[in-house]
Parts: structure tokens; C-alpha cells; sequence
């Protein structure tokens, strides 16, 4: 493996981290013990009906049994791997945002089967674009000592959502991407863009816990 392969799936590990610290969940296996970087092995695990896309979740039930891998294309990781922490500006955006949307629907699931409660992908899709916005800015706030305006319009642009995303799928992109963009920026309003402001940080764990519609009510609502 790659030194640089290596270091990119460091940094999903980190992604991980940083997401049970900020939702206060148990210690969970890495993710890289789930993790998936050949593409033509996950093409074969994909189902017809799911995307092949950089970014895969694949999930397959068995005899009650859950069998949870994660896909993360090789140039993901690589591209990872070229700054610390995972590239905050330019070409490096877009392989950060697909590996937090991997390891956040991941550690979502996991979270959920170990509870035994069921989760839809409308929930994954919106808890990832919640944590989008969260790990990015607390990166931010320790590279250069705040969040730019610009990351929220840039982050909930409706007119960022894959374009090869049709039907009921791009439906559910863009509501997500909507509920998430509300709740973001209700909390920029009255706490700032620290995602560990006491108050936020209450807010964002309370919000994970929820079902999906406490999540929708909570997103849309003026009072959190």
C-alpha cells in the first residue's frame, strides 16, 4: 500500500474521531477495518439499483446478520493525503466532502444496528450534510482561526447536488440538503460557526438522536 493511501485512510479514521466526539457516542472499530478501496470488487457488491459513485455505502443483511463495508475510491484517499487534515480549499474540497459523507453514513449505521433501530437513507443523507458543514469548520477554526461566510451558501448550493441524480434520489438529495442548510443556519445565527459552542453542541447531539421526523420538525423549526 501506498504511502499515500495509507494516509488518506488515516484520515477517515480521524473523520471518525471527530464525529463520536462530537455526538458523544461509544468507541466504535475503526472505520478502515470496513473500508473498501478497490473499485472493481465494490462494482461487484454494488446492487443494480445503487450508484457507482467515488463514495459507497454497501450493506447486505443476512440470516438477521449485517455485513457493512465502506467504498472510498483510491484517488479519494490520495487526494486526502496531499494536505494535513484532508485539503479545505479547491481541487481537495470535493474528496473531503465525499469521505465525510462516507464515514458519517458508516458510523450512522453502525450506530443504529447496535441499537437495533432501523434507519432510512433520507436520515443518512441529511445527517451527513449536517456533518459536512460540522467538520469542516471546526478544521477551519483550527487552521486559520475562523469559518468564512462563504462556507454555508457554498456547502447548501441546491445547484451543487450531483447533476446525474434523477427522480426520487435527487428528491431526497435536495431535501436534505435544504433541512440541513435551516438547521445550519438557525445555529450560525444564534451561536456562530463553532460547531463545540455549548449550545450547538447540545443542539447537534440531540438532533442525532432523533427519528426522522424529529429531525425534519427539528430542521425546520424556529425554536431550537
Amino acid at each position: 500500500m501506498s504511502a499515500a493511501l495509507e494516509a488518506g485512510i488515516q484520515t477517515t479514521i480521524a473523520l471518525q474521531r471527530d464525529l463520536q466526539r462530537l455526538y458523544d457516542l461509544p468507541r466504535f472499530p475503526p472505520v478502515s477495518d470496513f473500508l473498501l478501496f478497490d473499485r472493481a470488487l465494490a462494482d461487484r457488491l454494488t446492487p443494480p439499483h445503487q450508484r457507482r459513485g467515488d463514495e459507497r455505502l454497501l450493506l447486505r443483511e443476512e440470516h438477521g446478520e449485517l455485513a457493512l463495508s465502506l467504498f472510498l475510491d483510491p484517488q479519494v484517499l490520495r487526494a486526502l493525503a496531499e494536505s494535513s487534515a484532508g485539503a479545505l480549499h479547491g481541487r481537495h474540497l470535493q474528496p473531503l466532502l465525499h469521505a465525510i459523507e462516507g464515514v458519517s453514513h458508516w458510523l450512522a449505521v453502525f450506530w443504529h444496528a447496535q441499537r437495533g433501530s432501523s434507519v432510512s437513507a433520507l436520515e443518512l443523507e441529511l445527517q451527513a450534510e449536517i456533518d459536512k458543514y460540522a467538520l469542516i469548520a471546526q478544521r477551519l477554526l483550527l487552521q486559520r482561526g475562523s469559518v468564512p461566510r462563504s462556507l454555508h451558501p457554498t456547502l447548501y448550493d441546491p445547484a451543487s447536488v450531483d447533476g446525474t441524480l434523477h427522480g426520487a434520489e435527487r428528491d431526497r438529495y435536495l431535501t436534505a440538503n435544504r433541512l440541513a442548510a435551516s438547521l445550519w443556519r438557525q445555529l450560525l445565527q444564534r451561536n456562530g460557526a463553532d460547531p463545540q459552542h455549548p449550545q450547538s453542541l447540545a443542539t447537534l447531539r440531540r438532533f442525532y438522536r432523533l427519528d426522522r421526523e424529529g429531525k425534519r420538525r427539528m430542521s425546520c423549526s424556529r425554536r431550537l
